[in-house]
């Protein structure tokens, strides 16, 4: 098997290879890169006279920042349930998942949607590194070498963007970074997630997320997806 056929069956088979994980990471953006590559995509879309386009205004503050910097967590156990952590706003969201039903707590309120599938709560930053083979059908991969991050062995990738229908929306360029023109990827060779995902526009890097913690087919306690604990506020950040 070829080295490009090694890292598409890891991508392809990553969620038969592990019953849980449990990462911690961080999201990068350089704001004004990030800016340029949502207008970019955007624009194109607007040469299309049948597409729908939703528009999208970045407000500069006072005093503008260059770069952000946000950190996030999740926890997975088979066979259905999640946990995440992220930053919305100024503030963080802890969300549990257990098959169809989600539990949200953030300072300001807790929700549910009852089973309800019509209502929704999104997953975070992490979301486009653990399902990679839903990204495989949007992307062109090229094997760029092996590495190593967090002392585990892994594969560079470079991924360009295959656009099948200009018009419509494609939830890996928004799970990775809108506007991209490439993506460099690090693919762990044990369980094939990605480690990390830097997006770039006109060569410039603009977003990148990358797991600075992993654990690996752990017994996470069950205390993990309480969506009892959650809803008391108890909170492990």
């Amino acid at each position: 098997m070829s080295d490009l056929g090694e890292v598409l069956e890891l991508m392809h088979t990553s969620s038969d290879r592990w019953s849980s994980l449990r990462l911690r990471g961080h999201e990068w953006r350089h704001l004004e890169t990030f800016s340029r590559a949502w207008e970019h995509a955007f624009g194109e879309l607007r040469k299309s006279a049948s597409a729908t386009v939703m528009s999208f205004r970045f407000d500069k503050p006072d005093e503008p920042h260059e770069e952000s910097r946000e950190d996030w967590r999740v926890w997975l156990a088979k066979p259905d349930k999640r946990r995440t952590q992220f930053l919305v706003g100024d503030q963080f969201v802890t969300a549990v998942f257990i098959g169809d039903h989600w539990w949200s707590w953030s300072p300001d309120a807790f929700r549910t949607n009852d089973g309800a599938l019509n209502i929704n709560h999104g997953f975070g930053p992490a979301e486009g590194l653990v399902n990679p083979a839903r990204r495989l059908a949007s992307l062109h991969l090229r094997f760029e070498g092996r590495t190593s991050l967090l002392s585990r062995p892994a594969f560079l990738v470079t991924a360009l963007p295959h656009v099948v229908e200009p018009q419509a929306f494609d939830p890996t360029f928004h799970l990775l970074g809108t506007g991209a023109d490439v993506y460099r990827l690090i693919v762990d060779a044990e369980v094939g997630i990605l480690l990390r995902c830097q997006a770039e526009f006109d060569g410039e890097p603009f977003r990148v997320i990358e797991v600075d913690e992993i654990g690996v087919n752990e017994i996470l306690a069950r205390e993990t997806f309480d969506p009892d604990l959650l809803r008391a506020g108890v909170i492990e950040f």
